[in-house]
């Protein structure tokens, strides 16, 4: 029955709507013709309570016809004829109001000069009583069709989700106007937020002013969403509200308005509000960049990114782009990440020259010829297999590429005359586990070993990045999709992070300051517990670890370890002045020099264990073959 009722009450204002639509403008003449003559009618039997003189009624026509073409007038002047009433705002009230003032003005002059002629003695009280009607009606019928729209769209079958909103009441009250009329889906309940108001009410909803209690409510309430405006969108509040919801064994979706600026240019709907990401909860404080000491090493210049596809690579191409080089050179092996780089590229900076060239790292001639043809001058060297398991699995194509394809970057960058070559490397590098870490060493050691020549190297070397290709956060949050298992390593792993835009800017940075054959160590923060992130992945998705979504410990592979070093025991580190970029100084390196040539026969012969065997020399801190309950 509620149905049936609901769909004849949606029916009604469609169908008024269609036919208002089609003799719109028709019916607006006729309705404000009639709102003047009803107005005036009513104005003159309030003048004479109720009881008008013969006289001004013989007269009505006559003094109806001057009330009807002065208004008119002034109404098509005003445009009253032309707005949309559904979307009537002060703005349109404030010109009805100006619309019936200038009319009265009009009418009282005309009636103090010419009543005689047209109505002996009309009263002019008349003309203001009939402003006050005239106004108020005219606003009422607008308001009135506002009002019935509004609440048709608001009456829908299927089920609203029940949100708080937790801001500045300032920041609220602007947000709810910003939604207001748009359907969202949603039903506010409360609204959370400083200050002394609880129990005050912002357009008609609650507010509850003690922050601390923000889960005990909505797990009362049964709330299924929380809407974050800034500054309670930051880290410290984020972790605050998880840890609440943990002690309750309650979650429910967290969601983030990205700025107060959007608030105040009135840019606010739920298409630009996101969900809180695993990168809000371990969120650093923003750093500050020398801008200008990048631009001096990178605009004008011809820049090459070697694994230009990559995540790294890719971000670093955009972060390059903002400086303005004479040409961006992007050298990619994998052909769709390469036409997907350049695409994204040349939409984002139109104006910048941006080469996209299909190339092997692994192959010496295509890299030369490409470093010629395009004369570089600095190469930004990511591309790398970093893929710990797999390369355990494949391990003479980790060091083809990342051994033998950093030694031609190196070779192809001296030849051409490149003036500096900037090394990604990692963490794993560090007493390696892993063949991935090993190859990466071994390839910083090729690097740094070299003799001085016209080029500089800088080797930058850091843990991992949120949210990479072969992350564990992508990785977690398919399987979270799938309903779980999520699948983790050890209860005790570790591991530093850090975002892809925080690693590029700060490789720039870097790879700018440091001098010839310098170790750039960016300054990861605190290490993260992997089965900490996997539980508050799960919770911001909106279940509860172990009950709705089942977390499974697989044991950690070959070359994992539980943690991760970003500084050998031979390295110092010295501080720069830059946040959290440091210079690992050595001391006296242990291990033999990298010979390219025997690492191109084991690569001939086939025989990958010879490369374990010749990292006990070239790295002789390395703990390959440890076992991996020992690490």
């Amino acid at each position: 029955m509620r149905k049936t009722i609901v769909h004849y009450l949606r029916l009604i204002p469609d169908l008024m709507g269609r036919f208002m639509f089609r003799q719109r403008k028709a019916l607006v003449f006729m309705l404000n013709i009639g709102t003047i003559l009803c107005s005036l009618l009513i104005a003159m039997a309030i003048r004479f309570e109720f009881s008008i003189p013969p006289v001004y009624i013989d007269n009505f026509v006559k003094t109806a016809t001057i009330f009807v073409l002065v208004k008119m007038v002034l109404i098509h002047i005003f445009r009253l004829n032309r707005g949309l009433w559904r979307y009537i705002s002060m703005v349109d009230v404030n010109n009805i109001f100006k619309a019936n003032l200038f009319s009265s003005t009009i009418l009282m002059f005309i009636f103090y000069g010419w009543r005689d002629y047209i109505c002996a003695n009309f009263p002019l009280s008349v003309i203001v009583i009939d402003l006050l009607i005239c106004f108020l009606a005219m606003s009422f019928i607008r308001g009135s069709v506002r009002f019935i729209r509004e609440i048709n769209d608001n009456i829908d079958d299927s089920p609203l989700i029940r949100t708080i909103v937790v801001g500045k009441l300032m920041d609220v009250d602007t947000f709810l106007h910003g939604i207001k009329g748009s359907k969202t889906g949603r039903k506010i309940i409360a609204i959370f937020g400083p200050g002394k108001n609880q129990g005050a009410t912002i357009r008609g909803i609650k507010i509850k002013g003690n922050l601390y209690k923000i889960a005990h409510y909505a797990k009362a309430k049964k709330i299924k969403e929380i809407i974050l405006i800034p500054p309670y969108s930051r880290k410290r509040f984020l972790n605050l509200l998880v840890k609440q919801f943990g002690k309750i064994d309650y979650t429910c979706s967290l969601k983030i308005v990205p700025g107060v600026g959007h608030l105040t240019k009135g840019e606010i709907n739920f298409s630009n509000i996101r969900k809180v990401k695993i990168e809000d909860l371990l969120g650093r404080p923003t750093v500050k960049f020398d801008h200008l000491e990048v631009a001096s090493l990178v605009s004008n210049k011809t820049i090459m990114v070697t694994g230009g596809g990559g995540s790294i690579g890719s971000e670093l191409c955009f972060q390059i782009c903002k400086y303005q080089p004479e040409k961006l050179v992007v050298f990619e092996f994998c052909e769709y990440n390469l036409y997907e780089i350049e695409r994204k590229l040349k939409f984002e900076f139109p104006d910048q020259k941006i080469e996209a060239v299909l190339g092997d790292i692994r192959c010496k001639e295509s890299l030369s010829r490409a470093i010629k043809n395009h004369s570089i001058e600095v190469i930004y060297h990511a591309a790398a297999y970093k893929h710990v398991p797999l390369l355990e699995k494949n391990i003479l194509m980790g060091v083809h590429t990342n051994v033998i394809g950093t030694s031609n970057v190196a070779d192809c960058a001296e030849e051409c005359g490149v003036k500096r070559v900037v090394m990604i490397s990692t963490d794993k590098a560090v007493r390696p586990t892993s063949i991935m870490g090993a190859t990466k060493r071994v390839a910083e050691k090729v690097i740094l070993e070299r003799e001085a020549k016209a080029t500089d190297f800088v080797v930058v070397r850091f843990g991992n990045v949120l949210g990479s290709r072969g992350s564990v956060v992508p990785l977690f949050k398919k399987q979270i999709e799938a309903g779980g298992p999520v699948t983790v390593t050890s209860k005790d792993m570790i591991r530093y992070f850090m975002s892809i835009p925080e690693a590029a800017e700060l490789v720039l940075q870097a790879g700018t300051i440091g001098k010839d054959r310098d170790i750039m160590i960016l300054e990861m923060g605190e290490q993260v517990n992997i089965y900490e992130m996997a539980k508050h992945l799960i919770k911001l998705s909106g279940f509860m670890p172990h009950r709705d979504i089942k977390i499974e410990f697989t044991g950690m592979r070959p070359g994992e370890k539980e943690y991760e070093e970003l500084l050998t025991k031979e390295e110092q580190v010295d501080l720069t002045p830059f946040d959290r970029i440091c210079i690992a100084r050595k001391g006296n390196v242990e291990g033999d020099n990298v010979k390219v040539e025997e690492i191109l026969k084991i690569l001939q012969s086939g025989q990958h264990d010879e490369f374990r065997d010749i990292c006990q020399s070239y790295i002789p801190e390395n703990l390959l073959t440890q076992p991996v309950n020992e690490l």
